[in-house]
């Protein structure tokens, strides 16, 4: 056992995973199902081996937010850094040439379109239109009020079962903790 009390059986397991690269092969699928059937403990085990996986979902999540930290700063300083080159660069007026590589500017233009006008008053050519999408808020509602959608759709309900891990209430711990 570990600090999440996550059995060497279901560390196994999850090593198997780690090997397949999440594909679930007939052996793990069949070792899941022997662990999860042996009884209470083995519920406990599950769900330890569980709370360990959120955890390191959540770490990764803290690395990612780290990271993504790293590269918005590393950015800006590239950014800046390029900007200043940019500037000595324009003010010398042609490339410099150094051993490992050459360094030089290069300007382009571009517009910048805003409109004066309400944008259906402009020639057709000169709008570009997103492809329309289902109100799926609007059907929702319909289905939930029992009302008939409109002809040439199809509706499938979807149906998910999760799983729910909530922590002890803390009179139920503290009445195991007297026993």
């Amino acid at each position: 056992m570990n600090v999440w009390e996550v059995s060497k059986n279901f560390l196994t397991l999850d090593a198997m995973l780690e090997e397949s690269a999440g594909e679930l092969t007939p052996q793990i699928e069949e070792g899941f199902a022997t662990l999860v059937t042996e009884g209470k403990d083995a519920l406990e085990s599950a769900g330890n081996y569980r709370r360990w996986l959120e955890a390191q979902v959540q770490v990764c999540k803290d690395r990612r937010a780290a990271l993504a930290a790293t590269i918005e700063l590393t950015q800006t300083k590239l950014a800046r850094l390029e900007e200043a080159m940019v500037t000595v660069l324009s003010a010398i007026g042609k490339p410099v040439k150094l051993p490992e590589f050459t360094l030089s500017t290069m300007t382009r233009n571009k517009w910048e379109f805003s409109a004066t006008v309400p944008l259906f008053e402009l020639p057709d050519d000169c709008l570009r239109y997103k492809e329309p999408e289902l109100n799926k808020t609007y059907l929702n509602d319909l289905k939930a009020a029992g009302q008939s959608i409109p002809a040439g759709l199809v509706a499938v309900q979807i149906t998910t079962t999760s799983l729910t891990v909530r922590p002890p209430k803390k009179k139920e711990a503290a009445d195991e903790t007297n026993q």
